[in-house]
């Protein structure tokens, strides 16, 4: 089991963080912007993401969250959850379809890059579908025909909530993980040293013993 597994405790805390931003983006866009988004299936998907996230806090799950199987499941439901708001507010032309990349790093950093790879292309399958099949959001598009300019920069506005949103969260997981490995090379180098001090006092011991 690789290293990084253990730190799957960090990935639910980073999903209440991605839930709570999901439902303030929803009803900032629908009271603020008022874009009429379907409350219904939107708030139904989130209620999915707190039934994982609740499972996997659960004592019962909490040595399987660091099963790469385990890990892996979670993660490709957190993708199939995005897909799924995604499509119930205006598909690809939802500028938070930049949320897709998140999940590459930390499947790379937690599951290393084999798994990586089978969330990569689930992500980009999601995304693809996304062109085709969606709930079409007229004010979510590059520009509307009531005013295009209008709809142009909500949408370059999007972009940019989007990117910041992606950049934090990369940004924040990916410090936690840096900072804890070298935490436990410290930790494995201190072990080492007292192991190599005590094998030593141990030989001088038996020198001692033997003159």
């Amino acid at each position: 089991m690789q290293e990084t597994q253990i730190d799957s405790i960090w990935l639910i805390r980073l999903r209440w963080g991605a839930i709570l931003g999901q439902i303030g983006t929803i009803l900032g866009v629908y009271f603020g912007l008022k874009i009429p988004l379907p409350l219904t299936p939107l708030f139904i998907i989130i209620g999915v993401e707190v039934g994982i996230n609740v499972l996997s806090s659960h004592p019962y799950f909490a040595t399987r969250t660091r099963s790469p199987i385990f890990s892996a499941s979670a993660m490709a439901a957190d993708i199939l959850c995005l897909t799924g708001l995604l499509y119930w507010s205006g598909g690809s032309s939802n500028p938070f379809t930049l949320l897709y990349l998140v999940h590459v790093p930390l499947a790379v950093i937690m599951l290393g890059e084999k798994w990586a790879w089978a969330l990569t292309v689930l992500a980009a399958s999601g995304f693809g579908l996304l062109f085709q099949y969606n709930h079409h959001i007229h004010a979510l598009m590059h520009g509307s025909h009531s005013d295009p300019a209008s709809g142009m920069n909500l949408h370059y506005l999007g972009m940019w909530v989007a990117f910041v949103v992606a950049a934090v969260f990369i940004l924040y997981f990916t410090s936690r993980i840096t900072r804890e490995l070298s935490k436990r090379r410290q930790m494995i180098a201190d072990l080492e040293r007292k192991t190599f001090q005590s094998e030593k006092l141990a030989s001088l011991a038996t020198l001692a013993a033997g003159t």
